[in-house]
C-alpha cells in the first residue's frame, strides 16, 4: 500500500469521526442564532401545543363568519392545557355571540372564564399561521340577536341618485323633468329626502319636495323616529302625507327568527352539518 493511499484512509477516518463527534454533541433543538442574533427557540417552533403562548391580534370567525379583530393574550397555562380559558368580557368585546349559560359546566371558578372546548359539540381553532381564532358553535348556543349597544349607525357619507330627461317638439317648445334622492348619514342621524322639479312647454315650473325627513333609530322600541315631511304606510288605508313626527318599526332590529316563518329546530349536531326545510313543496 502506497504512502499516499495510507494517508487519504487515515484522512477519511479522521473525517467520519470529526461528523460524528459533532453530530453527537450537537443539541436535539435548532439554534437559530444566525437569525437576528437570538439565542433562543420561539415557544411557537418548540411547542406542541395549539395554542402557543404570546400576544396576538387575531381575526375572530364564528361558525364561518368573520365578527371582527381582537386582541388575544395566551398564557403559559393555556399552552400546558393546550386550552383557551376567555372571561365574558372578552368574548363580548371581541363580538362571540355565545349563550354563557349553556356553558356552565365549562366555567373555570377560580379564573371566572370559560373553556369553551370542554364542551363536546364546541371547538376553537387558533391558526398561528393566518392569525385567526376560528369558533365553531351550536346554533343553540348562540345569542339570537344583537346586543344593541354593538349597533353600528355607519360611517358619515353622503348619497345622491338622480335622473334627468328633457324633450323638444318641433315648435321649439322645451320641456324637462328632474328627480333626486338625497341622504345624509352624520353619528346617528339620517337626512333623507326625494325631490323632482318640472319645467313645462309654457315655460313655467314646479319643484316637489315629497319626503324631508331626519331620523333616528329609537332600540328601545325597536323602531325609527322620524321628523319631517313624510307619508303614511297602511295596508288599509291610502297613503297621505304629513308634517309633523312619526314612530315606524324597523324589522331590521329584529332577530331573523321574528321576521317571518321561523320552524322550531330542536337538537345538536356533532359536526358541520347541512338541513333542509320543506314547506308545501317548496325548499
Amino acid at each position: 500500500m502506497s504512502f499516499h493511499h495510507r494517508v487519504f484512509k487515515l484522512s477519511a477516518l479522521s473525517l467520519a469521526l470529526f461528523s460524528h463527534l459533532s453530530f453527537a454533541s450537537t443539541d436535539s433543538e435548532l439554534n437559530l442564532d444566525f437569525l437576528q442574533g437570538m439565542g433562543a427557540i420561539p415557544s411557537v417552533l418548540k411547542s406542541g401545543s395549539d395554542f402557543p403562548a404570546g400576544q396576538y391580534y387575531v381575526d375572530v370567525i364564528v361558525n364561518q363568519e368573520n365578527v371582527g379583530k381582537a386582541r388575544l393574550s395566551i398564557t403559559p397555562q393555556e399552552e400546558s392545557a393546550n386550552a383557551l380559558c376567555l372571561s365574558p368580557e372578552w368574548l363580548k368585546a371581541a363580538g362571540v355571540p355565545v349563550r354563557l349559560e349553556g356553558y356552565a359546566s365549562t366555567l373555570d371558578a377560580a379564573k371566572q372564564c370559560y373553556v369553551l372546548s370542554r364542551n363536546p359539540y364546541t371547538k376553537v381553532d387558533f391558526s398561528y399561521g393566518s392569525q385567526s381564532l376560528v369558533f365553531s358553535i351550536p346554533q343553540s348556543f348562540l345569542v339570537s340577536k344583537t346586543d344593541p349597544s354593538r349597533w353600528d349607525y355607519g360611517v358619515p357619507a353622503a348619497r345622491l341618485k338622480y335622473s334627468a330627461n328633457a324633450s323638444q317638439t318641433s315648435g321649439q317648445s322645451t320641456s324637462a323633468y328632474a328627480n333626486a334622492d338625497l341622504m345624509v348619514n352624520l353619528g346617528r342621524w339620517v337626512l333623507a329626502s326625494n325631490m323632482s322639479a318640472s319645467r313645462y312647454a309654457d315655460g313655467s315650473g314646479e319643484f316637489t319636495a315629497r319626503d324631508i325627513t331626519l331620523s333616528t333609530a329609537i332600540s328601545q322600541v325597536q323602531g325609527d323616529l322620524l321628523l319631517g315631511k313624510s307619508q303614511t304606510r297602511s295596508a288599509l288605508f291610502s297613503d297621505f302625507g304629513f308634517y309633523g313626527a312619526a314612530l315606524r318599526s324597523n324589522s331590521n332590529m329584529l332577530p331573523w327568527e321574528a321576521r317571518g316563518y321561523a320552524p322550531l329546530i330542536t337538537g345538536v349536531a356533532n359536526s358541520t352539518s347541512r338541513v333542509t326545510i320543506s314547506q308545501n313543496g317548496y325548499t
